[in-house]
C-alpha cells in the first residue's frame, strides 16, 4: 500500500513538472514575432472550431498577450469556410451598412481579406428591426458564407476600435 502511494506521488510530481514545461513552451510560442506589436493597439484571433473572436491588447513588452474582449461569432459553413491565415483589417474597406451577396444586409462591416469581413448578424434590409433572428440564434455555429458574423455591438466595437492594419489570424 505504501509503495502504491509513493508511486502515485512520484507520477503526480512527474506530470506536474512536465506540465510546467508544456506551459513554458506554450508561453514562448505565444510570444512569437507575429504577435509582437505592429503599431496597432489590438490583434484579433478567430477560432473557427469554437466560433469565438478574441481581441488581444499589448503588454508592457510590446506583445499582444492581454485578452481585451471575447465575442461569440459564426464562421463559414462546410464548403464556405472562413479562410485560414493572418490578414490585415481594412484591406477590403469598412461599411456602416453593406449588401451581402445573398441579398441580406449587415452592419459595421470591416474587411480583412477579399470579400471576407467581420459584420453583424444579417438583416432582411437596412432597417434596425429587420434582424434575421434565425441567424442571430445561429451564433456560435459554422453557418456563414465565410464572413465572421457577430452581434451588432461586437461588430461595431471592431469597426470603431480596430484600425486598418490590425492583424487578424483565423
Amino acid at each position: 500500500m505504501k509503495l502504491r502511494k509513493a508511486l502515485v506521488i512520484i507520477l503526480a510530481l512527474a506530470l506536474l513538472c512536465t506540465g510546467m514545461e508544456v506551459f513554458a513552451a506554450a508561453d514562448s510560442r505565444w510570444k512569437a514575432t507575429t504577435t509582437y506589436s505592429n503599431g496597432c493597439p489590438y490583434y484579433i484571433m478567430v477560432n473557427r472550431r469554437t466560433c469565438t473572436v478574441t481581441v488581444f491588447g499589448l503588454d508592457e513588452e510590446g506583445y499582444y498577450s492581454r485578452p481585451v474582449k471575447s465575442m461569440i461569432c459564426s464562421t463559414g459553413k462546410p464548403g464556405e469556410e472562413t479562410p485560414l491565415g493572418t490578414f490585415s483589417l481594412g484591406s477590403s474597406g469598412r461599411y456602416r451598412w453593406l449588401n451581402m451577396i445573398d441579398g441580406s444586409c449587415g452592419q459595421y462591416a470591416t474587411g480583412f481579406w477579399g470579400n471576407y469581413l467581420f459584420h453583424s448578424v444579417c438583416y432582411y434590409d437596412r432597417e434596425h428591426d429587420a434582424l434575421m433572428t434565425h441567424e442571430y440564434n445561429a451564433l456560435g455555429t459554422n453557418v456563414s458564407l465565410g464572413c465572421v458574423r457577430l452581434q451588432v455591438a461586437d461588430a461595431k466595437w471592431i469597426y470603431d476600435n480596430c484600425r486598418d492594419g490590425t492583424y487578424v489570424t483565423v
